[in-house]
């Protein structure tokens, strides 16, 4: 979605990404963002925006000059970085000279200092009771290794380091000038966790959507620490006593920041987001196994189920397996993941019209269904495609991922193995559920069918369901003729 934006770790959830991008978090009001009265958020950004790519452009031709080895420190931070965080609400940062210490710790005889470049402190520099660390190193200065005679530490290991034992800062923002990190305290992580924008693509390729996201997500307002509602009111109380001397400082709370509220807000979402995936693949499983085990094909699987003690447990980690495989290919498609740039535009519209899992859930809202096996076995193609050595038909590649291998699902690879109307009804499946198999009408996938063209099914249809699909040549992956097609199932479910 965003060309010029990275996420590594979990300092900011990629949930929270395109909340902030439709401003659908909150705290983003022009009021919200100090921004001077009559100016609109966007006005503000694309004010920004102007002055941003003349300043780039203006820092690569001058650093375009300097000899070749130079870490153009002095150039990067007085030219670029400096300006940009101006735009972006910072102000004139604190220059810290002599670098951040912090206490020592366990082993330490003397407090480790850090030589972090700037600073922004609440409530003022003077009296700092929380503060955002700001690290401008120059562009020849790379951010994961250190710089000889330059760099004692990498800029990226030492900035993190500072922030997991300084109690009294939270997030911090590192720069070379070509990209620009959001780090945060993760004391509690062995790797790396950081939202990277690349600047250099940002202004060099002119997107405008990335920077729009970085000035929402970097601008100084969102770090700064706000009092909680009972907190202002106490601090106004206080206020008013002023004058005579009895107000007492109220601390600041650094958890209480626009980004950290945001952070949580993003893994809450998560949160319940996960517990709807957790009903959902139970509702999933209740009705992929009936399915299974009802089709009147699969009198093994359920002499299997009624003599073998362990077989049950076999059935549920294949059904399990189903509905994974199903929540990878839903994510993978809905991102557009699944097909690499060399796949074709007519592969891509094959897949997309007769196996994709977006077709599976336009159809799981058709209150229709019966024993026809199509979508199934149209769906172990693709699994069979991603296990495998892919299918160029498809625009698919080989993932050799063991997640989409037949192997896990032993159960349920008998020669007659089908499944029956539950797939892909799911929990949608409606007032048809209580009729006898007899007196259901065609199946949405029995539509379907009779929709699809011979030449799709030579081209992608396994000459048998327990062997790897085969494909027959064709010229032409374009939508079927009208000639080519079946004609359509007449029935209808009675009342």
């Amino acid at each position: 979605m965003f060309r010029a934006v990275r996420i590594v770790g979990t300092a900011l959830p990629a949930e929270a990404i395109p909340r902030v991008s439709e401003v659908r978090m909150p705290g983003q009001s022009a009021g919200e963002y100090d921004l001077p009265p009559g100016m609109t958020v966007n006005g503000a950004i694309a004010r920004a925006w102007e002055a941003m790519l003349a300043a780039h452009l203006q820092w690569r031709t001058m650093l375009s000059r300097l000899p070749e080895g130079d870490p153009a420190i002095k150039l990067t931070r007085e030219k670029w970085l400096l300006p940009l965080l101006y735009e972006l609400g910072w102000g004139r940062p604190e220059v810290v000279g002599g670098g951040l210490s912090v206490q020592p710790g366990l082993g330490e005889s003397m407090a480790p200092n850090f030589p972090i470049s700037h600073r922004v402190s609440w409530p003022d520099a003077a009296n700092p009771s929380a503060w955002v660390p700001i690290h401008l190193v120059g562009a020849g200065i790379d951010l994961d290794t250190k710089t000889p005679s330059v760099t004692a530490r990498a800029p990226q290991s030492m900035l993190q380091d500072y922030l997991n034992r300084e109690h009294n800062s939270l997030w911090g923002i590192l720069s070379n000038g070509h990209r620009l990190r959001l780090l945060r305290d993760a004391s509690s992580l062995t790797r790396q966790s950081y939202v990277e924008f690349d600047l250099d693509a940002i202004f060099a390729d002119q997107l405008y959507a990335d920077f729009r996201l970085l000035f929402l997500i970097l601008h100084a307002s969102r770090f700064a620490p706000r009092l909680d509602e009972h907190a202002a009111k106490v601090a106004a109380a206080d206020g008013e006593e002023a004058e005579e001397g009895d107000a007492e400082p109220v601390s600041l709370k650094l958890d209480n920041c626009w980004l950290e509220r945001w952070r949580r807000t993003a893994i809450d979402d998560g949160a319940r987001a996960l517990l709807n995936l957790q009903q959902g693949v139970a509702a999933a499983l209740h009705e992929l196994g009936t399915g299974f085990v009802s089709h009147p094909a699969n009198t093994a699987l359920r002499e299997a189920l009624g003599v073998a003690s362990d077989a049950d447990r076999d059935l549920q980690r294949a059904l399990l397996r189903i509905a994974y495989r199903l929540i990878v290919l839903f994510v993978v498609e809905d991102r557009d993941l699944l097909h690499g740039a060399a796949a074709s535009a007519d592969a891509r519209s094959l897949y997309a019209d007769y196996f994709s899992t977006a077709r599976l859930r336009r159809l799981a809202g058709t209150p229709i269904g019966g024993w026809h096996t199509d979508l199934w076995e149209a769906h172990q193609i693709v699994t069979d495609a991603l296990s495998g050595d892919g299918l160029a038909e498809l625009g698919l590649s080989g993932l050799g991922a063991t997640l989409f291998s037949r192997d896990a699902l032993s159960i349920l690879e008998g020669p007659n193995c089908r499944i029956g109307p539950s797939w892909p009804r799911s929990a949608r499946w409606r007032k048809s559920r209580t009729l006898s198999p007899a007196r259901r009408g065609p199946s949405t996938t029995a539509t379907s069918t009779a929709r699809n063209s011979a030449a799709c099914t030579s081209r992608c249809w396994p000459t048998r369901p327990d062997t790897t699909p085969t494909i027959a040549p064709s010229p032409s992956t374009s939508p079927p003729a009208a000639s080519a097609r079946s004609p359509a199932p007449t029935t209808r479910p009675r009342s």
